[in-house]
């Protein structure tokens, strides 16, 4: 969840991978493991509803 946790706060994989001193790839295999987890969510959508959060917070 640490990872998921640091590509919505970082903005991207790119971002999240270097503040995690792992490569974009293991990264992205970890995202990969959490979309197969039966109690978690579709990452992408949970991505978009945060940037819907995180928009609305910048604009109050």
């Amino acid at each position: 969840m640490r990872a998921f946790v640091a590509v919505v706060e970082y903005g991207g994989f790119s971002a999240a991978a270097r503040r995690l001193h792992i490569s974009q790839p293991a990264l992205s295999g970890k995202i990969q493991a959490l979309e197969k987890h039966p109690v978690v969510p579709v990452v992408p959508d949970l991505v978009e509803q945060f940037d819907k959060l995180l928009v609305g917070c910048r604009v109050s």
